[in-house]
């Protein structure tokens, strides 16, 4: 990607923060640009930039509906790294300025700002996906979602914390966990050891 391209820079902030926020496509980018919504899309004005993080305000979900309450989904800066989604953004914002109720991806088309939306969203991803040699099938928008996910429940984070994260009602975000074979065999594992040592 060519980060120097304001489309580009905005496709990519996008995806860290739908990466790391565990964020639903439907939150973050509309179909198209007259479905775009303020109050169900995430904005400039809901993107707090607060020193080496950021934190984006969500006031419609999959699990809020009626604007019962506000998610507060904070993130982490992550120095020198180019997967950083504080970095992502306020590049982006450097590129692209926009006012508080713009699309907090707004890209420049035809000397003003429309919305990202998804074919774009998931057509660059898609790109990305064959460009490093993988099936485009086995990837959507949804994948964002579930490898941050699953990345940090092999950082150690607790489930709990996934689950708020995350904004899961239920245990139903462990259904994303992928765990590897290897670390599944720890289990016969444990099992045969506590038996040859006769802890049964």
């Amino acid at each position: 990607m060519n980060l120097s391209s304001p489309v580009h820079a905005a496709i990519w902030a996008c995806f860290l923060i739908a990466f790391f926020g565990f964020f639903r496509k439907s939150n973050l980018v509309p179909c198209n640009s007259s479905e775009f919504s303020p109050h169900k899309h995430i904005t400039r004005g809901s993107v707090l930039v607060k020193n080496n993080c950021l934190v984006i305000l969500v006031s419609w979900s999959k699990t809020i509906q009626f604007g019962e309450r506000q998610l507060a989904v904070p993130l982490h800066s992550i120095p020198g790294s180019v997967l950083c989604p504080v970095k992502a953004f306020k590049h982006m914002c450097s590129l692209i300025p926009a006012p508080a109720s713009a699309h907090a991806f707004a890209v420049p088309s035809g000397g003003r700002l429309v919305p990202l939306v998804a074919p774009v969203f998931t057509g660059a991803l898609t790109k990305l996906i064959r460009l490093i040699g993988l099936s485009a099938h086995s990837y959507s928008g949804h994948s964002f979602r579930r490898g941050g996910c699953s990345f940090a429940f092999h950082c150690d984070v607790p489930p709990e914390l996934l689950r708020l994260h995350g904004d899961w009602a239920s245990d139903a975000f462990r259904r994303y966990l992928h765990v590897p074979l290897q670390d599944k065999l720890l289990v016969t594992a444990r099992m045969g050891s506590a038996i040859s040592l006769g802890h049964f």
